[in-house]
Order: C-alpha cells, then sequence, then structure tokens
C-alpha cells in the first residue's frame, strides 16, 4: 500500500511538472516576439526535471520490487523451517513407537524443538505463509493431542515419575514379558511436560472459525448429503431438531422428500 501511495505521489508530480510546461510553452507561444526556439529553450530545462523524476521512480521501484521478492523468499524459507521443525517435535516425542515413551530427555528434546518452532514461527512474515503455517500447526496439534489424550489409558502417575513399575507395565502391555532389568527411575521434566501439553490445547484468543459456519447453508449446497446418509439425517432431527426444524423451512420442498428411515 506505501508503494503504491509513493508512486501516486510521484505521478502527480510528474502531472505537475508537465502542466507548468504546458502552460509555460502556451504563455510564451501566446507572445508574437518569442521564436520556437526560445520555446525549447525555455522548456528543456522542465523536460529533464521530468525525465529525472521518472527516472527515480522507475528506480525506486525496482529497488521495492527487489526488497518485496527478498523478504517472500527469507519468509518462504521461514515457512519450511517451521513445518519441518513441527515434524521433527513430533518423530522426536514417538521415538519410532506406536505411543510416547517416558523417557526423560526425550520429552525435554520435544519440548526445546517446540520451543524452536515458536521462534521460527515469528520470523515468517508474509500474510499467505502465515495462513499456511497457521493451517500446519492445526494439523501437528492434532496429532500431538491424539497421542498424549488425558483419556489414554498408560498416562498415569508412574508414567510420568518414570518409575520401574510403568516399565514393567509397559512391557506386559506391548504383549512381552516382565523385563528382568530395568533402568533406573529418571521422572520426566515438568518443564517439558508444560511446553508439550500448552502447544496441543487450542491457542487462547485465536478465533474458531468452525463457530461461524452457518449449518443449515452448508447442507443445503448440496441436499444428496441428507437424502443419502439416513443416519445423519436421524442424528440431526432426534438429536438437534432446531438444525433440523431449520433446515426443513429452508428447503421445504427438498425436506419433504426425505422422508424418515423405516425401522
Amino acid at each position: 500500500m506505501g508503494c503504491d501511495q509513493d508512486q501516486f505521489a510521484v505521478f502527480g508530480i510528474i502531472l505537475g511538472i508537465l502542466a507548468a510546461c504546458l502552460v509555460g510553452v502556451f504563455a510564451l507561444g501566446a507572445a508574437p516576439d518569442v521564436s520556437w526556439l526560445h520555446l525549447l529553450q525555455a522548456a528543456g530545462p522542465l523536460l529533464i526535471a521530468v525525465g529525472a523524476v521518472i527516472a527515480y521512480m522507475n528506480f525506486r521501484h525496482a529497488v521495492q520490487k527487489a526488497l518485496g521478492d527478498e523478504l517472500a523468499r527469507k519468509s518462504k524459507s521461514y515457512l519450511d523451517e517451521a513445518v519441518g521443525t513441527l515434524e521433527r517435535a513430533f518423530e522426536l516425542l514417538m521415538s519410532g513407537k506406536h505411543r510416547p515413551p517416558n523417557d526423560r530427555l526425550t520429552w525435554l528434546s520435544t519440548a526445546r524443538t517446540l520451543l524452536a518452532y515458536e521462534e521460527i514461527k515469528h520470523l515468517v512474515s508474509q500474510d499467505d505463509h502465515k495462513v499456511i503455517l497457521s493451517e500446519r500447526e492445526e494439523y501437528w496439534k492434532k496429532k500431538f493431542f491424539d497421542m498424549l489424550h488425558p483419556k489414554i489409558t498408560g498416562f498415569d502417575v508412574d508414567y510420568f515419575r518414570g518409575s520401574v513399575q510403568h516399565q514393567i507395565k509397559s512391557a506386559l502391555a506391548g504383549g512381552g514379558s516382565a523385563p528382568t532389568t530395568v533402568n533406573m527411575p529418571t521422572p520426566l521434566d515438568y518443564h517439558s511436560v508444560a511446553v508439550i501439553y500448552s502447544f496441543c490445547n487450542w491457542p487462547k484468543g485465536r478465533p474458531d472459525p468452525i463457530k461461524n459456519v452457518d449449518v443449515v447453508a452448508k447442507f443445503l449446497e448440496d441436499t444428496t448429503v441428507l437424502f443419502s446418509n439416513h443416519g445423519m439425517r436421524q442424528w440431526l432431527e432426534e438429536d438437534h431438531p432446531n438444525i433440523w426444524r431449520a433446515y426443513q423451512e429452508s428447503a421445504p420442498t427438498v425436506a419433504a422428500t426425505v422422508s424418515r428411515p423405516s425401522r
């Protein structure tokens, strides 16, 4: 926006100079004792000034374009690095297993990687890159949440304490036998636990776009969705009668053809 305003300002200056040139030329031309040679000599400095302003405008535009291209290149580089950092953080947490091991170093490394991501994230400057990164971040938040959900069995107090009992239970849960030797207990660092679980949460203050979705309008975009899915239709009709009623009022003809499944 600032670049466009500067260009308009320079363009206005050029028009002003050209207008002054024309006025001066016509004024001199109206005088009977002034020759065309004198007119050209008088207009020469003004034309040179116009050329200088045009050259300056072209130079400024080239510099601003080069700076903009460089900022976009750096932003894209930071975007790629930020996405890669999220991937590495998840790989570190899982350590090639089906569930996160209660290993102190694993949790510390994962937390440090997530903190590094937060630093890189703020270096992404382009708006379109920020949108892409926000979508990628939401995807990985869901991946972390699925692995660390409090209701998943195994995340008891022994898991966070790194106790011998948890090592034995983990071996038995995996279909193996109780280990004959176990490592010394190494409780998880609570700093790392706070960082990783905080990342799983929806950011406070960020609006949830799904809350603004017009549900009825979405179903009306393709009425075959409800027509062909009896279970979904019955669920809406019985569990969400307000939505179903609004749908019927918005599309009475369609709703009339959608009969409730026979039992």
